[in-house]
């Protein structure tokens, strides 16, 4: 009987150093990743803006939902498999610049989106900076030791670089 208390405990101990290495995580962080592209930034931008064809070269969405955005800046409300958050964009300068707050809400996560496209050669750059804050102690874990703080930007440059029918290689970025 006391092998079965002990093999219960154990997932409940591991939970509580995973939560107490979490609080002594920073809640904020800075995540640059850059990838280029031989399509202009022109296209580039037009992938970006375009949230109601997101789910289609985005594969970590499901569907894109408009939402209300402030004057003439967009907003909408992406819903993946895990994932459900509200962007909405603070600054658009076409076709090199642009910036979007973001709150999750499956994950407790938010925080700030910028992107910045600029030409390369033929091509185009694209840098996106994450400025987020991540409450719980638990998801900064997870974020850090386990899906990586690059992962989401990654993914989501390699997804544009399928898009436009090439592979790209995600590098880290200047902060922009």
């Amino acid at each position: 009987m006391l092998w079965l208390t002990v093999v219960a405990c154990i997932p409940l101990l591991i939970l509580l150093v995973i939560v107490i290495i979490g609080r002594f995580l920073p809640r904020k962080h800075v995540v640059t990743r850059r990838a280029n592209y031989r399509v202009p930034a022109e296209r580039v931008w037009d992938a970006l803006t375009n949230h109601r064809e997101m789910n289609v070269w985005r594969t970590d969405l499901r569907r894109v939902l408009r939402a209300r955005g402030k004057g003439d800046l967009a907003a909408w409300q992406e819903v993946g498999r895990f994932t459900k958050r509200e962007v909405t964009v603070t600054t658009s300068r076409p076709p090199f610049r642009l910036s979007a707050n973001i709150i999750n809400g499956v994950v407790p996560m938010k925080g700030v989106l910028k992107m910045h496209i600029k030409p390369a050669g033929a091509g185009s750059m694209l840098t996106i900076t994450e400025e987020a804050e991540i409450p719980s102690p638990l998801f900064r874990f997870a974020a850090r030791y386990i899906v990586g703080l690059h992962a989401p930007l990654d993914i989501r440059l390699q997804a544009l670089g399928r898009h436009f029918r090439e592979r790209v290689q995600p590098e880290d970025g200047e902060h922009i």
